[in-house]
C-alpha cells in the first residue's frame, strides 16, 4: 500500500509538472533564451507571441518571416536552365572535396549531382543571388582585391513562392540552401565546403538551414525554423537571439 501511495504520488507530481509546463506556454509563448537585453529580440518576442494565436499550422517561421521590421534582400533572380553548371558548382560543395575520393567515387558522385541539378530544373527549382557590401564581408579565402567589396550570397529552394501566413501577411518561402559565392561566380567559397570526412562547419551549417532578412539596414540570418537570429561581424556569425518556447 506504501509503494501504490508513493507511486500515485509520483505520478500526480509528473502530471503537476507537465501541467504547469503547458499552462507556462499557453499564457507566456516564446521566451528569449539569448538576447534578453537587445531591442529587436524583444520587438520579435512581443509580435511572435501577439501573432501566434491558436492555429497549428502557425509556425513559428511563419511568424519571425512576416515580422514587420523585417524585409527580404534585394535579391536578383536567376534563370536555373542557363546556369546548371554552378548549381552543379553548388551541389558540390556538399560533398567531400575531389581530392579525398578516389577517380571512380569521384566521378560517380558527380554524375549523380548532375542528374540531381537536371532533376532540380525540371521540378521548378529556383535560385537567386544577393549582392551586398562589405559590411557583412566574412568570406574565407577571398582575395583582398577590389573585387572583393561585395559579398554575393546564393539561395536555392523548390517552388519557393511568397505565401500567406497565419497572420494573414504575406511572407517568404525561401528557407535554407544558402551559400557564399565567390565575386566572379565562379563556385562556392572553399572555406565552407565540408572537411575531408565530410563534415561541414557550424557556420555553412547555420547557412544551409536558414534565410537572409534586413533589420534596420543589417543583415540578420534566421535558422533553426525560426528560433535563432544571427548577425554578421567579425568575420563570423554570431548569435543575437535564441527563443525557447
Amino acid at each position: 500500500m506504501k509503494t501504490q501511495r508513493l507511486t500515485r504520488q509520483a505520478f500526480a507530481a509528473i502530471v503537476m509538472m507537465v501541467w504547469t509546463q503547458l499552462v507556462w506556454c499557453v499564457e507566456f509563448g516564446y521566451q528569449i533564451k539569448v538576447g534578453r537585453n537587445e531591442p529587436m529580440c524583444r520587438a520579435l518576442q512581443q509580435y511572435v507571441n501577439e501573432n501566434r494565436g491558436d492555429d497549428t499550422r502557425c509556425t513559428l517561421w511563419d511568424l519571425v518571416s512576416s515580422f514587420s521590421q523585417f524585409s527580404e534582400p534585394p535579391w536578383e533572380e536567376l534563370d536555373v536552365k542557363n546556369n546548371k553548371e554552378l548549381l552543379f558548382k553548388i551541389m558540390r560543395n556538399d560533398f567531400a572535396d575531389a581530392g579525398q575520393l578516389s577517380d571512380s567515387v569521384n566521378k560517380t558522385l558527380e554524375s549523380n549531382i548532375r542528374k540531381g541539378v537536371d532533376d532540380f530544373v525540371r521540378d521548378g527549382g529556383r535560385m537567386r543571388l544577393w549582392r551586398t557590401g562589405r559590411s557583412i564581408l566574412f568570406m574565407k579565402n577571398q582575395k583582398k582585391d577590389s573585387s572583393s567589396d561585395q559579398q554575393i550570397f546564393v539561395q536555392t529552394g523548390i517552388n519557393s513562392h511568397p505565401s500567406m501566413s497565419c497572420t494573414g501577411t504575406s511572407h517568404s518561402t525561401w528557407q535554407g540552401g544558402l551559400k557564399p559565392l565567390q565575386s566572379d561566380l565562379s563556385g562556392v567559397d572553399s572555406g565552407y565546403a565540408p572537411n575531408k570526412l565530410g563534415v561541414k562547419s557550424h557556420e555553412s551549417a547555420l547557412l544551409d538551414s536558414g534565410s537572409l532578412f534586413i533589420y534596420k539596414g543589417v543583415a540578420m540570418l534566421v535558422a533553426g525554423g525560426g528560433a535563432e537570429v544571427y548577425q554578421f561581424k567579425s568575420g563570423s556569425i554570431s548569435p543575437i537571439c535564441e527563443f525557447k518556447h
